[in-house]
């Protein structure tokens, strides 16, 4: 294989976004919801929310599993790739329980609070942001005459 060929493949990287690092954010338009059965250590069989976010901005870092450092530098949002906002916490289910689909939303890290039992990772305080509804991805979502049989 020769040189040239190697350069045209890219890695994918994660579009599920990690809240490693205070200040975490992805921000774009709420482009879907989804709802997914996930098996929870303590409570059994759960439905959670996912939300798809169509990216304006954003950075995330991952975790390395076997230290639990952040892992530097952090991942980059492109400009118009779908992220994968994972619900089941409080504030991210609250606050995008009241964002329409085609609205802007940001979801940001804020701050973590001190762990209540040593050697477990702190409470992770989540904020979502709400903003105006993007006329251009709602646009693009309307059928066309052609689609609808006219």
């Amino acid at each position: 294989m020769s040189k040239e060929n190697k350069s045209q493949w890219q890695e994918v990287k994660s579009s599920t976004v990690a809240w490693s690092k205070i200040g975490d954010f992805v921000e774009g338009t709420l482009s879907d919801i989804q709802q997914r059965e996930v098996r929870d250590d303590l409570k059994g069989l759960v439905k959670k929310n996912i939300y798809e976010i169509k990216a304006d901005a954003g950075e995330y870092h991952l975790t390395d599993a076997t230290t639990k450092q952040v892992i530097e530098p952090g991942i980059k949002c492109d400009v118009g790739d779908i992220y994968t906002v994972w619900g089941g916490k409080p504030g991210i289910d609250a606050g995008m329980r009241k964002a329409k689909i085609g609205q802007k939303v940001k979801v940001l890290f804020a701050e973590q609070l001190e762990p209540k039992k040593k050697g477990y990772s702190g409470f992770k305080i989540i904020k979502v942001f709400l903003g105006v509804m993007d006329d251009e991805f709602l646009a693009d979502k309307e059928p066309s005459n052609e689609e609808v049989g006219y």
